[in-house]
């Protein structure tokens, strides 16, 4: 409904709520005192003030309501979760706050995870860098960025749904394995980031030869078993930039470079056994 049928309902119905009290109240006054005199005027008058205060008193009401909200989704606009809805409110909507900090709650798992694999996904991914460069600055970190061979030849064979099991059951078996200071985040489609965090410098990238072991195993998904591989690249912050998309640039390259100079050669092709 608009704005200005909204305010007119409100008014409409403060107005006719207004009279029946007003009527009751000049009703019972001529009874009690039976005094007749300027009726009409009385109960018109009462009627204007009754509907005044109701009117007033609801758009308070709603204005606190609408603030709340305006906040609340501010807070998710934001990314910023950490304060409760019309928390320093002079009036405690508790009712609304409870339900409003249970749905920011459930809004902060569904913004940041990825619904496909479970696992956190490019938002969280931002969230997580920024953290890192900002608080852990003296750590290194290392970006691995890989995607899964062939997943377009995947989909297409045996669809989309056995392709989302595969990611899942991918993710499964690479966050199984990740130990303190790695964190895995699905990118895009099928490309996904290890962040590395270490208080020593690494320069084979730790993520990569796991990440060769952890494919040399078949995926079991629904009625199949699937060979497949990944191919990835890497960058340093500090060494290779200091942003995150400047980072993910190079490792992109270093990926395809990958792809071009491999020809296909250390990733077994995708086959399927039933």
């Amino acid at each position: 409904m608009k704005q200005f049928d909204y305010t007119l309902v409100l008014a409409v119905s403060c107005f006719i709520f207004s009279l029946l009290i007003s009527a009751s109240f000049v009703g019972a006054n001529v009874l009690i005192h039976m005094n007749t005199h300027n009726v009409p005027g009385t109960l018109l008058l009462l009627t204007v003030i009754v509907t005044l205060l109701l009117y007033t008193s609801c758009m308070i009401a709603i204005r606190l309501l609408s603030n709340n909200m305006k906040y609340a989704l501010d807070e998710v606009k934001n990314g910023s979760f950490s304060e409760e809805p019309a928390k320093n409110s002079h009036f405690r909507l508790r009712l609304f706050n409870a339900e409003m900090t249970e749905k920011l709650s459930s809004l902060q798992t569904d913004i940041y995870l990825d619904k496909v694999t479970s696992i956190p996904n490019r938002r969280a991914l931002y969230r997580h860098f920024d953290e890192l460069s900002r608080n852990h600055a003296d750590q290194h970190h290392y970006i691995c960025l890989f995607d899964i061979d062939r997943f377009k030849a995947i989909n297409d064979t045996y669809g989309h749904v056995t392709g989302d099991e595969l990611l899942a059951s991918i993710c499964q078996r690479i966050t199984g394995s990740l130990a303190d200071g790695e964190q895995l985040f699905r990118l895009a489609g099928d490309e996904f980031v290890i962040i590395t965090s270490s208080d020593y410098s690494n320069p084979y990238f730790p993520a990569t030869l796991k990440l060769d072991n952890l494919f040399k195993l078949p995926f079991a998904v629904t009625e199949h078993v699937l060979y497949t591989g990944i191919s990835y690249g890497c960058s340093e912050y500090g060494a290779d930039g200091t942003t995150l998309d400047a980072l993910l640039a190079k490792a992109d390259e270093a990926m395809y470079e990958q792809k071009r100079t491999r020809h296909g050669n250390e990733s077994q092709p995708v086959k399927s056994t039933t």
